[in-house]
This record gives C-alpha cells, sequence and structure tokens, in this order.
C-alpha cells in the first residue's frame, strides 16, 4: 500500500492497529488502576466501531498488495555493473585531506576503483556506477588553463576511464564548479562520463545531511561549529535539479546518501507533468561510517520504500555495501556468486604481522531478469565489508502510483483533520462558556 500513500499510510496502519489493541486493553479495571488512570474507558461499542474498520482496511491491503505485486510484468532493461569499493573511512578522509600525505591514499583508491572496473567490464554491462565520493579528489569544473597542472592531470585520469573500458561511467565525487577565479561553489555530485571522457549529465544532491555536510545557521549561532566533524566549512550548497541522466534509450534518476530516505524527494522524478519519467532510479552512497553495525541494513530498508512507492526498480552502489537491485515490488534480489577474482590489496597495504598481502578476494555477484529470489535479511549482511562488484539487469517496472502524482497527500490531510479537531475542540469550549455565563446572569 506504499503506492497509495508511502511509507506514512503503512505506519498509519500500523498505529491505528496498536492504538485500538490499547484501547481494548485499557479497558480493564485491574489494569487502569496499575496505571492511575482516571478518565472513563473508551464505550464498547464505539471500539467495536473501530475494530471493524481497521480490520477492513487490514484485509484491503493485502489483497492490494498481493494483486499488484502479481500484476508486475517486469521488462528487461540495461545492464549495469554496481562497483562496491569497500575503502575504510579512515582511508578515505586521509584521500580527501589537503596536506601532501595523501598521495599513498589517493593512488590505492584510484588503483583500486580501475581495477574492480576492469572485473565488471567483462560482463559488457551498458554502465558502470561507482558509490558516492569514490574520487578521492575534488573536481574542478573551470577551463584547464585556470587549474594547477595536477589538478588537470587527476581529472584526466577519470576522463581516461570510460575512455579505456569503452563503458559510461557513473561516478559520485565532490564538484567544485567555478563562479569567478576566485569563488567556488561545491556540491556533492553524481557525474556520468560519456566513453569519449566528457561529461553527459550531473545531479548534485539535493538533500543534504545536517552537520554532515553543513552546519545549519552556522553564521548566527557560531557555537554550532563544535558540534561540526571538521575545523573547516566543508559545507556544500544545495543542488538545482532533479537531473535525468542517460544510459541509451533510458532515463535514470539518482538519490545520493540518505536521499533515499527523502519519498518526496525521490517521487520527483516520475510526478507528472512535461518532463519524462525516469525508467529506475540509482542510489550512490558511502556507508563507510557503519563499520558493519546494523545500519547497512537499516538503510537498505529504508531505499526499498522508495521502489514500491514509486514503482520503479532501485540500484544501489554503497561503498561497503549493501549493494542491490531493488525491483518494483521493494524485493530485494538475491545475486548468484558468478566467480572470485584476486584483487591486489592497494588500500590495506600493512597487516598486524608486519607482512604485506599481495592478494584479495573480490567476488563478482549477477542477477539476470529470470532471477526473482528474494534475498532475505538474514543474509544481508553476507554482503558488507568486502570489495566487489554486482552486475544487475534492470527489471523495468511501467506502473504508474498514486503516490507519485500526490506523494504529500496524508500528511497534509492528518495536519487539516488534525486543525479541524483543535479548532472544533476551542468552538466547543467557547460555546459551553458562554452558555455558563448566560446561565450565570439569568440567575
Amino acid at each position: 500500500i506504499a503506492d497509495l500513500g508511502g511509507a506514512c499510510l503503512v505506519s498509519f496502519l500500523v498505529v491505528g492497529v496498536n492504538a485500538v489493541i490499547l484501547e481494548w486493553v485499557l479497558r480493564s479495571n485491574w489494569i487502569r488502576s496499575r496505571l492511575i488512570l482516571r478518565e472513563s474507558p473508551s464505550s464498547r461499542g464505539g471500539l467495536v466501531f473501530q475494530s471493524t474498520c481497521l480490520l477492513l482496511f487490514f484485509a484491503a491491503s493485502l489483497a492490494y498488495g498481493s494483486w499488484r505485486i502479481n500484476s508486475a510484468k517486469f521488462t528487461p532493461g540495461p545492464k549495469i555493473a554496481l562497483v562496491q569499493g569497500n575503502v575504510p573511512q579512515g582511508l578515505r578522509n586521509e584521500g580527501s585531506s589537503e596536506d601532501g600525505s595523501q598521495f599513498p591514499a589517493v593512488r590505492a583508491m584510484k588503483l583500486h576503483y580501475i581495477r574492480l572496473t576492469d572485473f565488471a567490464k567483462k560482463h559488457n554491462p551498458d554502465l558502470v556506477v561507482w558509490p558516492e565520493t569514490a574520487w578521492p579528489h575534488e573536481w574542478n569544473e573551470a577551463p584547464e588553463h585556470l587549474l594547477r597542472e595536477d589538478v588537470v592531470l587527476d581529472q584526466r585520469v577519470l576522463r581516461q576511464v570510460p575512455q579505456k573500458f569503452e563503458t559510461p561511467l557513473l561516478v559520485g565525487l565532490n564538484f567544485r564548479e567555478w563562479i569567478t577565479t576566485e569563488k567556488a561553489i561545491r556540491y556533492n555530485s553524481a557525474v556520468l562520463f560519456n566513453t569519449d571522457g566528457k561529461i553527459a549529465g550531473r545531479f548534485d544532491k539535493i538533500h543534504r545531511v545536517p552537520f554532515g555536510e553543513y552546519v545549519p545557521l552556522r553564521d548566527t549561532l557560531k557555537f554550532l561549529n563544535a558540534l561540526a566533524p571538521y575545523d573547516y566549512d566543508y559545507s556544500i550548497a544545495i543542488g538545482k535539479d532533479h537531473t535525468r541522466l542517460p544510459v541509451g534509450d533510458y532515463r535514470f534518476g539518482v538519490v545520493i546518501c540518505y536521499e533515499d530516505t527523502d519519498a518526496p524527494m525521490a517521487a520527483k522524478y516520475v510526478e507528472p507533468g512535461g518532463r519524462r519519467k525516469v525508467d529506475f532510479l540509482i542510489n550512490l552512497s558511502n556507508d563507510g561510517w557503519f563499520a558493519g553495525s546494523n545500519e547497512h541494513g537499516d538503510h537498505l530498508c529504508f531505499a526499498r520504500f522508495r521502489a514500491i512507492e514509486l514503482r520503479r526498480p532501485l540500484a544501489r552502489s554503497v561503498n561497503t555495501g549493501i549493494s542491490s537491485l531493488v525491483d518494483g515490488n521493494g524485493r530485494v534480489i538475491r545475486p548468484k556468486l558468478t566467480k572470485v577474482e584476486q584483487l591486489e590489496n592497494f588500500l590495506n597495504q600493512q597487516t598486524e604481522d608486519g607482512k604485506v598481502p599481495r592478494h584479495i578476494e573480490a567476488p563478482i555477484w549477477t542477477i539476470n531478469m529470470q532471477d526473482q529470489d528474494d534475498l532475505p535479511e538474514s543474509e544481508w549482511y553476507d554482503y558488507t565489508l568486502k570489495p566487489g562488484v554486482l552486475i544487475c539487469t534492470i527489471p523495468l517496472d511501467n506502473r504508474t502510483t498514486l503516490y507519485a502524482q500526490w506523494p504529500d497527500a496524508l500528511p497534509q490531510l492528518c495536519w487539516v483533520f488534525l486543525g479541524v479537531y483543535f479548532l472544533t475542540g476551542l468552538y466547543s469550549r467557547f460555546s459551553k462558556r458562554s452558555g455558563d455565563s448566560v446561565q450565570g446572569t439569568e440567575s
């Protein structure tokens, strides 16, 4: 039912059921005496009516969900390669530092992702996807004669990746757009490079994470800067557009990191209007901060709702996992282990015993159109904290949803109901006081 009213409608049903159960429990005098509840319990007739309505709502939800799942007709779309680098967050931070000690980390990250892309190329994907901030350097959008020589060389290296592998590349990086020779705006971006090395399109993150990507009111409330994770201004600007990016004849939309928890934001990609609706979504994220905790699974749980609400498949390229493919029914599709490649270990050059490991294992997973088995949550963490590549054929879903047309309808209706309820209560109390005053005057 999330394609009708979003995740809010699911929460509405859950809360409604629990509220009615609580009302039945509180009809017990023994429980009410222990909780020192003095007001009268809800009437039995009213509770029977509420319970009947909720049971009908619950049954209708099951019937509707079953119909929507069984009515899905997926068609094969483009084949994309989702790269999972598993770069430790400490190394990622070192690679993005401004001092001269960054070189080993930068070189390691570049070689690491290029080697994983080499594995992906063997499966002839239509698009290779790197996670959020996978490229260690910022991209500077300015004429080359205005940039330092090392910056120009770095950007040429990145342009050469899609040229070398003859495959378009979508990469997450920090993008610096120069307005003048002295002023620039920074974005957290997903940049699409064509096979000629030129930029085919770019999406700039719209929903920024407070304190993680900017400090709210930092110029007004100076003490808030003490809560920031860095001692310099690392703020990024807000993106301006829900860019539709091309892969062949298809179009896809990007949500970066926790933008996949912002349902109305994702709905912009399929809203009715003059712009073309996207065929699928791609989520780029760096979940290295989670370090193997349950938050990896939590993030995937949130993302699944966007696929259901919009009936659009969602592919996730996540640095430390869980990289995955979610179809329009919200199912996380079980990948098949195709082979295990030996990956030269550029990232961790030193082990506890002082020896330098030469290779690590990098699994290559595949998902084809005929693969429809769910990946149960109990197995999600088998795909975390390891480098690898997920090759998947996108199961296109052309269904439309009520939620995509009115994403905020349920919250707005709830606000209207609360407003009417509040005003009615005020009017009733005012009328009662006026009546009491009139009676007192007459007496």
